[in-house]
């Protein structure tokens, strides 16, 4: 994605319906992290989760909470800690009618 630091309301997932959002390394920045999710359209189904891990093209990443439910209501959730890579991942693909999933990423130091 090309952005290190502390984000200020960085998009992970823009607008998907499957798939990895982008990765974003922290390089241990931050402290207070949270991760807003909402879809738009009909959403039948559609869960993302907001994982970590040590590097980038980590085989392995670790999640950072428990899969968030779409819907058109923003969803949020917060971790406390010094982390390096982060991304969101849609573990349950969206469907329903034009059902998009979005996910941003806010951190505090």
């Amino acid at each position: 994605m090309g952005y290190s630091g502390p984000a200020a309301g960085i998009l992970l997932i823009n607008g998907s319906t499957s798939g990895n959002g982008n990765t974003i390394d922290l390089m241990g920045f931050g402290k207070e992290h949270t991760l807003y999710a909402w879809g738009v359209g009909t959403i039948t189904t559609g869960d993302l989760i907001w994982e970590t891990a040590p590097y980038s093209t980590a085989a392995t990443w670790a999640p950072l909470s428990d899969p968030v439910a779409l819907s058109t209501t923003t969803q949020l959730r917060q971790v406390t800690g010094a982390y390096r890579w982060m991304r969101c991942r849609i573990s349950t693909n969206v469907t329903g009618s034009g059902g998009l999933a979005y996910a941003k990423l806010v951190s505090t130091e």
